[in-house]
C-alpha cells in the first residue's frame, strides 16, 4: 500500500478462467496518478503483470475471456478508456494457452469503440469510432467519429471494408438533413457526411457536406479540411478503397 507519493492499488475486477485468474487494479491515490494494472496468474503462478498508463480522467480498465481471433483459443481482451466525451481508448489483446501455460499480446487497438458480431459468425467484430476527426471543428462532444468495423485477419486487424459498406440514404432522407442542418450544427451534420463516406457513398457525402456548407456556413476551405482529415486517417485508405467500384 503506497503513502501520498505512491500508488494506492484497489482491486476493480476479478477474473476467474479455470486455473487462470486475472485481477484488475486502479490507483485511487489523489497524487500520484500512474493509471491502472492487472496481474494473471496460472495456479498462483504470474504469467502476466501489466501496467495501463493514461490520463488522470478515467474509468477503471476492463477485461474479459473471449475468443476474438476463431483459433478455439480465449483471448484475454484489456479495455482502457480515460472517460469523457472525447476520448480515448485502447484495447489490449492477449492470446491465452493453458498447455503452456501463457499470455502473448497479440493486438493493441487504438480507439473507443464495442466488441459485437456484426456479421453472425460467432466471433467480435471491434467497431471503432475514427477519431481524426475529433476536436478539429467543435467540441468532443459534437465531433463527428464514423465507424470502421475491424476484423481479425491471419494474424492482425484490418478494415473490414464488405462489412462496412451500408445502404445509401434516400435522396428524401438527405434533404430532410439539409433543412435541419442549421439547428444540427456542423458536427452533426460533418457525421453525417462522413457516414455516408465510411458506407461507400462518398460522393453523396461530399455532396451533402458541400451543399449544407454553401447555404448555412460558407466557410470556404470547410470541405477541404474534412477531406484533408480523412487523408490523416489511419483507415484512409480502406476508406478510399470501399468507395471503389470494384471495391471487395
Amino acid at each position: 500500500r503506497g503513502g501520498t507519493t505512491g500508488p494506492i492499488w484497489q482491486v476493480v475486477q476479478v477474473i476467474d478462467q479455470g486455473p487462470l485468474r486475472v485481477v484488475v487494479r486502479t490507483d485511487i491515490n489523489g497524487v500520484v496518478y500512474p493509471g491502472d494494472e492487472f496481474t494473471a496468474a496460472f495456479r498462483g503462478r504470474v504469467l502476466l503483470h501489466q501496467q495501463i498508463p493514461h490520463p488522470t480522467l478515467h474509468l477503471d480498465a476492463d477485461g474479459r475471456m473471449m475468443d476474438v481471433t476463431g483459433n478455439g483459443m480465449l483471448n484475454l481482451v484489456i479495455e482502457s478508456d480515460t472517460g469523457g466525451s472525447g476520448c480515448c481508448g485502447t484495447q489490449y489483446i492477449y492470446e491465452y494457452d493453458p498447455a503452456v501455460p501463457s499470455l502473448v499480446p497479440i493486438a493493441v487497438l487504438q480507439g473507443r469503440g464495442r466488441w459485437r458480431d456484426v456479421d453472425g459468425d460467432a466471433l467480435p467484430e471491434f467497431v471503432v469510432g475514427d477519431d481524426s476527426f475529433s476536436y478539429r471543428w467543435t467540441s468532443g462532444a459534437e465531433s463527428p467519429y464514423p465507424l470502421v468495423i475491424l476484423r481479425w485477419r491471419d494474424d492482425h486487424y484490418e478494415a473490414a471494408i464488405d462489412l462496412m459498406r451500408a445502404p445509401a440514404p434516400t435522396r428524401g432522407q438527405i434533404e430532410e438533413w439539409l433543412v435541419a442542418a442549421p439547428t444540427d450544427g456542423i458536427g452533426l451534420t460533418i457525421q453525417r457526411a462522413l457516414a455516408m463516406v465510411y458506407t461507400g457513398h462518398a460522393d453523396l457525402g461530399w455532396d451533402f457536406l458541400g451543399r449544407a456548407n454553401a447555404s448555412i456556413w460558407n466557410q470556404p476551405e470547410l470541405v477541404n479540411s474534412v477531406r484533408a482529415a480523412l487523408e490523416d486517417s489511419p483507415w484512409a485508405a480502406d476508406v478510399l478503397r470501399l468507395n471503389r467500384p470494384d471495391a471487395e
